[in-house]
C-alpha cells in the first residue's frame, strides 16, 4: 500500500470518527430547541471571542518568530503569523498536517547561507522549533490543570480524575507498557547506532545531520536574546484562550453566571479534543465539553450544554477558516511579487 493511499485512509478514518462523535453528541438534541437557543445569543460577544482567538494565534506567531531568530536572524513577523494561521487551516482538513505546512512557509522565506546557498532556517531546524512549541503547550496545560485542581479540587477534581485521568490509567495494560518500553528502547538504540556510524557510512551521516538540525531547532529557545518574553508570550497566549471562553459566557445567557475558574475548566477540557486525531476537533469537542458542563453544572445537556459547545467550537472554527484563507492569500501574493 503506497503512502498516498495510507494518507487517504487515515483521513477517511478521522472523518468517520468525527462523524460518529457528532452523532453521539447530537443524538438527543431537539433541532427546534437548539436553534431557538442559538438565536438568543449575543453575537457581539461571539465576535469578541473570535478576535481573542485570532489575537492568541498572532501572539503565537510572535513567540515563534523569536524562537526562529537564533536560526535565521532575518525571520520576519508576517510569515511567522501567516504560517500559524495556515497551519490551523490545514489541521481542519488533515490532523497534525499543519505543523509541516507552517515549517514550509518559514523555510520559503528564509535568508540564504552565503557559503552553501541553502536556507538558514532549513526545514528540519524549523521542525525542531515546532516540536519545542508543542512541548511547551503540553507543559502549559499540565501546569494550568495542576493550578486549577489545587484551588478548585472540590468542584472539578472528581470529574477530572474519573473522566480524564482514570480512563487513561486503566487503559495502560502490561502489554501496552511492554510495547511502549520496547519502542523507547528501539529509538535509543537507533540514535546510538546513528551517532556511532555517522562517520563510517554516508547514510548514517545524513541521518545524523537531519537529527542534529532538528535538535538545533529544539534548543533554539535557549539562544534567544529575549528569553523572558518567551514566557510572557506563553502566558498571554493562554490568557487569550481563557478570555475566549469568558467572552462566550456573556454571549450565552444560561452560562452568564459562571466565573473565571469555570472558564479555565472548560478551556482545559476542550484542549483534550485538540490532541485527538480528528479534523478540527469536530464532534470530539462537542461531546467532551457538553459532557463536562452537564456533569459539573447540571445544565440540560441536550440544549444548553451542546449549544454552548457548538457555539465555542464553530465560532473559533470560522475564525481559523477566515484567518487561514487570508494568510494563504497573503503568502501567495508575497511569492508572486518575489
Amino acid at each position: 500500500m503506497n503512502a498516498k493511499i495510507k494518507k487517504i485512509l487515515k483521513t477517511l478514518a478521522s472523518v468517520a470518527i468525527a462523524a460518529v462523535l457528532v452523532l453521539i453528541a447530537f443524538r438527543k438534541v431537539d433541532s427546534g430547541e437548539f436553534f431557538s437557543q442559538i438565536k438568543q445569543c449575543k453575537w457581539v460577544w461571539v465576535v469578541f471571542s473570535m478576535l481573542s482567538g485570532a489575537a492568541a494565534f498572532a501572539v503565537r506567531g510572535l513567540r515563534w518568530r523569536d524562537i526562529l531568530r537564533p536560526i535565521d536572524p532575518s525571520t520576519k513577523l508576517s510569515p511567522a503569523v501567516n504560517a500559524i494561521y495556515i497551519s490551523n487551516l490545514a489541521n481542519m482538513v488533515i490532523p497534525y498536517s499543519g505543523e509541516f505546512f507552517r515549517c514550509g512557509v518559514i523555510t520559503a522565506h528564509s535568508a540564504k547561507d552565503p557559503e552553501t546557498g541553502k536556507p538558514l532556517a532549513t526545514y528540519d531546524r524549523v521542525i525542531g522549533t515546532a516540536v519545542l512549541e508543542r512541548g511547551w503547550d503540553l507543559l502549559s496545560i499540565f501546569i494550568l490543570t495542576a493550578l486549577l485542581l489545587a484551588f478548585k479540587w472540590e468542584q472539578f477534581g472528581s470529574f477530572m480524575s474519573e473522566k480524564l485521568f482514570m480512563p487513561f490509567v486503566q487503559g495502560l495494560t502490561p502489554l501496552k507498557g511492554i510495547i511502549a518500553g520496547s519502542a523507547v528502547l528501539l529509538f535509543i538504540l537507533f540514535f546510538v547506532l546513528v551517532f556511532r556510524m555517522k562517520d563510517r557510512a554516508p547514510v548514517f551521516g545524513k541521518v545524523y545531520g537531519v537529527l542534529d538540525r532538528i535538535w538545533q531547532g529544539f534548543v533554539s529557545c535557549f539562544m534567544m536574546d529575549r528569553k523572558l518574553l518567551f514566557f510572557v508570550y506563553t502566558m498571554l497566549i493562554w490568557g487569550l484562550y481563557w478570555l475566549q471562553i469568558v467572552l462566550l459566557f456573556h454571549a450565552f445567557s444560561p452560562m452568564e453566571g459562571l466565573g473565571l475558574a469555570d472558564a479555565l475548566f472548560i478551556m482545559l477540557v476542550g484542549s483534550v479534543a485538540s490532541v485527538l486525531p480528528i479534523p478540527g476537533g469536530f464532534g470530539a469537542y462537542h461531546y467532551i465539553v457538553s459532557t463536562a458542563i452537564f456533569a459539573i453544572y447540571g445544565l440540560p445537556q441536550e440544549s444548553v450544554c451542546i449549544v454552548f459547545a457548538t457555539l465555542a467550537h464553530e465560532s473559533q472554527a470560522l475564525m481559523m477558516l477566515l484567518a487561514g484563507i487570508i494568510a494563504y492569500a497573503a503568502e501567495s501574493l508575497s511569492r508572486r511579487s518575489k
